[in-house]
C-alpha cells in the first residue's frame, strides 16, 4: 500500500475535523433548555464548549460548510428560529 501524499494526509486531516464538528452538532441536545435537571444543562453547556473548540480548529475553508450546516440543523429544531449572521458565528451562536 503506498504512502499518502502530505496533500492526501491534509485533506483527510480537514475533513475529518469538519465530520467531528458535524458528528457533534447532530448528537447535541437541542433541547436541553427545557430539561429541569441541573445536569442535563451543565452537560450541554459542555457539549457547546466542545462544539465551539472544534470550529475554531477548522480550516477557513470548511468553516462556511460547517456554518451552513448548523444553521440547518437549527432550523429543522427550531424552524421559526432567525437565521445566524455567519461573520458573528463561533460555532454554536451567531
Amino acid at each position: 500500500m503506498p504512502t499518502p501524499s502530505f496533500t492526501q494526509y491534509l485533506n483527510e486531516s480537514l475533513n475529518e475535523s469538519l465530520s467531528d464538528y458535524l458528528s457533534a452538532i447532530k448528537k447535541h441536545d437541542w433541547y436541553y433548555m427545557m430539561s429541569d435537571d441541573d445536569r442535563v444543562y451543565r452537560q450541554a453547556q459542555t457539549e457547546i464548549s466542545k462544539i465551539k473548540q472544534l470550529y475554531a480548529e477548522l480550516p477557513e475553508k470548511n468553516k462556511t460548510e460547517a456554518f451552513r450546516a448548523f444553521n440547518a440543523m437549527k432550523k429543522e429544531n427550531f424552524p421559526n428560529a432567525n437565521d445566524l449572521d455567519q461573520k458573528k458565528f463561533d460555532g454554536y451562536h451567531g
